[in-house]
């Protein structure tokens, strides 16, 4: 029941949380883009789905992703998976 009041305050809070932040982060302008770090991620790397939905990252940093499947936490190491199955 938990898993439910978290998806659907993902899917209908959630966008409305990210228009009332403060500005996003921009690449800096004296910087080159080969400058920045880039990561990708895919299911060899630990990400449980191709098929995402919703990006949002928590002031504790973690960064929270919504796919068909459920919610999935990642703390920068690891993936975290909250679905139907384990919640």
């Amino acid at each position: 029941m938990q898993i439910r009041k978290l998806l659907l305050g993902c899917c209908l809070i959630g966008p409305l949380g990210l228009l009332a932040q403060t500005p996003p982060y921009t690449l800096g302008a004296d910087k080159k883009l080969n400058q920045f770090n880039i990561e990708r991620w895919t299911p060899e790397e630990g990400l449980p789905t191709n098929s995402l939905l919703h990006l949002y990252q928590s002031s504790d940093g973690y960064i929270w992703l919504s796919g068909y499947g459920g919610i999935i936490r990642f703390d920068g190491q690891n993936f975290t998976s909250y679905n139907k199955k384990n919640t």
